[in-house]
């Protein structure tokens, strides 16, 4: 069962949203409204060490203003595609079965973000290739679509560099490659790291594609043989994700990881 499926049986089961989607608002000045003169009502360290405090905002006016500010743009669906989809399919089967009445279905739980650079981080998100054929050259393969250039691999300053070059990077048991994407190989390809990369992929033998957060875990896993090859990609601007998003189009699976993370089931809402 997919995972997408297995969010709709939880859903049916609870009745409620036990995570909300992350939605990114253009509005200007959001933030400064959610600013908060109190306490926190509640607050706790995650496992990933980020900090959360949490505080109820009951003043109606402010709500107002609130709901007023993000009216003024599209709210974009940054994380929680799946959570979207299953709750439009949610709220269908209840209105099937409710005789198509309005009800708590009709809403589904989000947490927004004013999307601004000082706001939220956007990480990378990596690739794992595993399963080629040992005969396989990456490096061969590769060729026709980057230019590659060895180089020596600091996970320190890796980032900094491919920004600075306008690249991607292979890293194998072999060693690592700086890979400048050839433009005549990538006209009708848009223009992000994971489309570039799926791109080439297209002519791999069949092989497996895993995703992972962080240089150090990439480099683990192919010197560790859990992986053949890792390919680093860079982080998505948030101009583009905007123009994306404003286009009609939907960004790459895996193209982007928002940072920090809100804690799963800090809030949940019934929806019924």
């Amino acid at each position: 069962m997919s995972r997408k499926y297995r969010r709709l049986d939880l859903t049916r089961a609870t009745k409620a949203n036990l995570s909300p989607i992350w939605g990114l608002s253009p509005a200007p000045g959001l933030t400064a409204l959610l600013e908060v003169d109190a306490p926190a009502a509640a607050q706790w360290q995650a496992s990933d060490g980020a900090h959360h405090r949490m505080w109820p905002i009951d003043d109606t006016a402010l709500l107002a203003r609130i709901t007023q500010a993000i009216a003024t743009a599209p709210v974009l669906i940054a994380d929680g595609h799946h959570r979207f989809e299953v709750s439009l399919q949610y709220r269908r089967e209840r209105r099937e079965a409710n005789g198509n009445r309005a009800g708590a279905y009709d809403s589904v739980m989000a947490f927004v973000v004013e999307l601004a650079e000082d706001e939220l981080s956007v990480l990378p998100i990596h690739r794992l290739i595993d399963g080629l054929p040992d005969t396989f050259s990456l490096t061969d393969a590769l060729d026709k679509y980057f230019t590659l250039a060895p180089i020596v691999l600091d996970p320190s300053t890796i980032a900094r560099q491919m920004a600075g070059a306008g690249a991607l990077t292979l890293i194998t048991t072999d060693g690592a490659w700086s890979m400048t994407p050839r433009p005549q190989e990538m006209r009708d390809v848009r223009d992000l790291d994971s489309s570039r990369l799926d791109h080439a992929l297209t002519s791999f033998p069949p092989h497996s594609l895993t995703f992972q957060h962080g240089v150090d875990h990439v480099v683990a896993a192919v010197r560790d043989g859990r992986s053949q090859a890792g390919v680093l990609l860079r982080p998505v601007p948030l101009g583009q994700i905007e123009a994306i998003a404003h286009g009609g189009e939907r960004m790459p699976p895996k193209s982007t990881f928002f940072n920090p993370k809100p804690s799963t089931g800090a809030v949940f809402m019934s929806v019924e």
